[in-house]
């Protein structure tokens, strides 16, 4: 297989440049089934050759915008049917999703909490910490079962308190780093049944909490030994709080709460609604002293807390699918809501540490990741720990299958990424008006990060690095590889990762998919990773053909070009590219 770059001479004299396979693992060209990748660097206008031999081949185009914040003009490909304009398409919102499906309820998030998570000085009005003379760290403590206080729900904005009751209390835990913790779980008032059954014992709610459900909920956040999301993340990431020596925030008892309560009062168990619900949430300022927050013009809702929020009515949602049939089918920790919680659980955890890790232990200032980072480590915890909780997790592949799992598959956050794969407003480094869609691409993008460049100690390099932007990426990378990769490099790159997921033989660097785990581990605690094919999803990846629309290419994007299908022989493609955009060539089968 050759291909061959005829460039004008202006160019010529700038660069020489030419098509290379990455690697000496990359698979061969001489195979008949092999995968060929061809990397290029440049831009401009130039024709572009390719002979794919006797044996039929498929060749795809993939365009990348590699400019982080800037969008770039449209690429364009002149052939027999004449100048085509390659830079993705508009794409109006899916009314309807799969049965099970990806649900905008289950991962939209608040603009107000994410700005929090990533900046929250900013937020609240302060413009530093104060260094106290001396913050102790007091003994384990632990709030007494039936004991009652009053709360904040951060996303109700007329903060107003509710009344929440202590139905949980773990007593001290020694941890894997040999200090103890408590945890304590609150249910609001409004939420609580005590039953087994008897919907309507606790009110206008839908659904209320029971004892099976706060001890299921307890035992999957801390018990005994390193076998739960408490344990399995500290060793990864390191503790969620501790002695900070800013007079600012609270101080550190060793004790975690969770609180059950119908977040934002919606009352919605099934995430329907424009708006969509949210599964739960962790807010940096409950970690603050309400006399700091109106020392700095803040309103003081802080619960003065190290805790979590989950929404109780979804949790206690009886039926298995997760849906709204009168009755349900009863309750289990195996139910859809319930494992979506869990997973909840271990993304919010994260966010937990990052605030602490990154925030105040390496920055000082609170600051943590950009909010496409921050969610992307999230979303990457939940992965490393899905086998573990025994849940789908955003793969949303049973958790005791390492193979990329069925085809038409539903689950997990794949299927909305594909659907709207070359879709012109997909930027993957957005910060703000975060939604369902920017998940799933920052979570399609991580992903294949830690399937490349170490696991588990990936995103420990991400949360421990003191940048907040992408270059907390790319030191990962290249610490892990030793190359010298730009973010556009990775964002090429893993275009072809993605087109290549079908295939179990593509080199390190283009993998997504073994057949099996890939494995890797922290602090002696392994982690298992499955594999990840994108056109086994129930929407395949958006690869367009034939004539394209005219708009921009969107910051930090890809789009997928299906140049030809069946392809034997030679072909010869005039080619134009604007400044910043990447073009690489796959060939396959």
């Amino acid at each position: 297989m050759k291909a061959r770059i005829l460039l004008p001479a202006a160019l010529a004299l700038l660069a020489v440049l030419s098509c290379k396979i990455p690697g000496s693992s990359s698979p061969s060209a001489s195979t008949a089934s092999s995968a060929t990748v061809f990397l290029t660097d440049y831009s401009g206008d130039f024709s572009y050759s390719l002979d794919v031999g006797s044996d039929p081949k498929n060749v795809y185009f993939v365009f990348s915008n590699k400019q982080v914040s800037t969008s770039a003009d449209a690429a364009t490909v002149k052939n027999s049917v004449g100048s085509i304009k390659v830079n993705g398409s508009t794409i109006a919102a899916s009314t309807t999703q799969p049965a099970g499906g990806p649900s905008a309820s289950s991962t939209k998030a608040k603009d107000h909490l994410a700005l929090k998570n990533r900046n929250i000085l900013s937020v609240v009005g302060g413009s530093g910490f104060t260094a106290a003379k001396s913050i102790a760290v007091g003994s384990t403590s632990s709030d007494a079962v039936s004991t009652s206080g009053s709360f904040y729900d951060t996303t109700v904005s007329d903060y107003s308190t509710f009344t929440a009751t202590c139905q949980y209390t773990s007593g001290p835990i020694t941890v894997s780093d040999g200090t103890t913790r408590t945890l304590n779980v609150y249910v609001a008032n409004n939420c609580w049944n005590g039953t087994q059954s008897g919907e309507g014992a606790y009110g206008s709610k839908k659904h209320g909490i029971n004892r099976d459900m706060v001890n299921a909920l307890a035992a999957k956040f801390l018990t005994d030994g390193v076998n739960d999301i408490y344990g399995w993340e500290t060793a990864m990431l390191g503790p969620e709080w501790g002695s900070t020596g800013y007079s600012e925030l609270i101080g550190f008892d060793k004790q975690i709460d969770i609180l059950l309560t119908d977040i934002s009062g919606d009352n919605n168990d099934d995430g329907s609604g424009a708006d969509g619900v949210i599964v739960g949430y962790f807010d940096p300022s409950n970690n603050f002293t309400n006399t700091a927050l109106t020392s700095m013009g803040y309103a003081a809702d802080s619960n003065q807390k190290i805790m979590f929020v989950i929404d109780a009515v979804l949790y206690a949602n009886p039926n298995a699918d997760g849906g709204t049939s009168s009755g349900g089918t009863g309750w289990s920790a195996s139910n859809y809501w319930a494992e979506e919680v869990f997973s909840t659980l271990s993304h919010e955890f994260q966010h937990m540490i990052q605030f602490y890790r990154k925030g105040i232990v390496v920055r000082g200032d609170g600051e943590t990741a950009d909010t496409w980072i921050n969610e992307m480590c999230s979303q990457l915890v939940e992965d490393l720990v899905a086998s573990k909780l025994g849940v789908k997790g955003p793969r949303g592949v049973d958790p005791s299958d390492g193979t990329a799992g069925p085809t038409d598959n539903k689950y997990g956050r794949i299927p909305y990424f594909n659907q709207y794969l070359s879709s012109i407003d997909r930027q993957l480094t957005k910060t703000s008006d975060y939604d369902v869609l920017d998940y799933s691409f920052s979570y399609a993008f991580g992903a294949w990060l830690m399937r490349n460049y170490g696991g588990a100690q990936f995103v420990k390099n991400v949360v421990y690095s003191s940048a907040t932007d992408s270059d907390c990426i790319t030191n990962a990378v290249n610490s892990y590889s030793g190359q010298s990769l730009s973010m556009g490099d990775l964002i090429s790159r893993w275009a072809v990762a993605v087109l290549g997921s079908s295939r179990t033989d593509m080199p390190l660097g283009y993998r997504y998919n073994t057949g099996d785990w890939t494995n890797s581990s922290s602090n002696g605690v392994p982690y298992k990773l499955g594999s990840i094919d994108f056109f086994n999803y129930s929407w395949t990846p958006q690869v367009l053909s034939g004539s394209a629309t005219t708009n921009s290419i969107a910051a930090s994007s890809n789009v997928y070009y299906l140049a030809k299908t069946g392809m034997t022989g030679s072909k010869n493609w005039s080619l134009s590219l604007p400044k910043g955009v990447g073009f690489n060539v796959y060939v396959t089968q």
